[in-house]
């Protein structure tokens, strides 16, 4: 992923940029953004899900964030692809972006 999003965030929702080296041929996969306040993401606080689209190598969603000032989460896309065999049995291959961390610097996201 290529982000802003790194660190401290002072914001109350995050843009998450990334790309593929090569682009799909066929609309079967999708990405799933997710933000965990572990970095095992045992907990997810926050996700989000875009389709392949076909030729594109360029992906982005925008994801609100939860969370008080202070806490620290973690944030990375998965990349989950489908196929079938030829006896038309699913497969399914997942595979994980790097991990990246983020610390909330602002209270706004909490309404009092």
């Amino acid at each position: 992923s290529n982000t802003d999003a790194q660190g401290d965030i002072t914001t109350t929702a995050i843009d998450v940029n990334w790309s593929i080296q090569t682009p799909p041929q066929a609309v079967n996969g999708e990405f799933i953004v997710e933000i965990s306040d572990d970095i095992n993401f045992s907990n997810i606080l926050v996700s989000g899900k875009t389709d392949y689209v076909i030729g594109s190598t360029s992906y982005n969603k925008k994801l609100n964030l939860v969370g008080s000032a202070g806490d620290i989460q973690y944030y990375r896309v998965k990349n989950i692809k489908k196929y079938e065999d030829i006896c038309n049995n699913l497969i399914e291959t997942n595979a994980n972006s790097e991990i990246i961390d983020i610390t909330i610097q602002t209270n706004a996201i909490n309404s009092y």
